[in-house]
């Protein structure tokens, strides 16, 4: 059962009790050859998410805080991420600056 079919489609104000689990799920779709990258994309996301692991408002006076726990289907972490995108650099750079400018 969803929070909308609980509550209806117009959230105005949700409060969760303390300790309140959220279940979820990542499917994360990518080929046998960028599997490594794409792991590693992933984990460094959920790296960040953790260094300010909150949902929501008033995250300065502790709510929204979360646990945040994952179970990866190999042993994963940032590092092919983080090389790829100091060996691409330049080229990323390029291609946001090229995004900026068509906003």
């Amino acid at each position: 059962m969803s929070i909308n079919s609980l509550i209806g489609n117009n959230i105005k104000k949700l409060q969760l009790a303390p300790g309140t689990r959220f279940y979820h799920e990542i499917r994360l779709e990518t080929t046998k050859d960028e599997e490594l990258l794409d792991l590693s994309t992933l984990y460094r996301t959920v790296e960040l998410w953790r260094e300010n692991p909150f949902i929501g408002g008033k995250s300065s006076i502790g709510f929204g805080k979360l646990k945040i726990e994952y179970e990866w289907p190999r042993p994963v972490d940032s590092r092919p991420y983080l090389e790829y995108v100091e060996k691409n650099r330049d080229e990323i750079i390029k291609v946001l600056d090229e995004l900026r400018g068509a906003l």
